[in-house]
């Protein structure tokens, strides 16, 4: 699995989880919808630490915790 499908899949499990929507995590996390919708449709790359971060401080966790999957080694 590559980074990008890694990212993505934990952005969707953790949107799951928290029984949010993307749109939802989006305005929480003060991120531009279409960053995190391109990204997820495969159009762009990974998105930056930045963006990673706010999108952690969204969900509440830190980037340790967004990262602690098995699918990220």
């Amino acid at each position: 699995m590559t980074i990008e499908r890694a990212t993505a899949r934990r952005i969707l499990e953790l949107c799951t989880k928290n029984n949010i929507s993307v749109a939802a995590l989006t305005n929480s996390a003060g991120v531009n919808p279409s960053t995190v919708y391109e990204f997820l449709a495969g159009r762009t790359k990974c998105p930056t630490v930045a963006v990673i971060k706010q999108l952690c401080a969204g969900f509440g966790i830190t980037v340790a915790e967004f990262f602690s999957q098995d699918y990220f080694e």
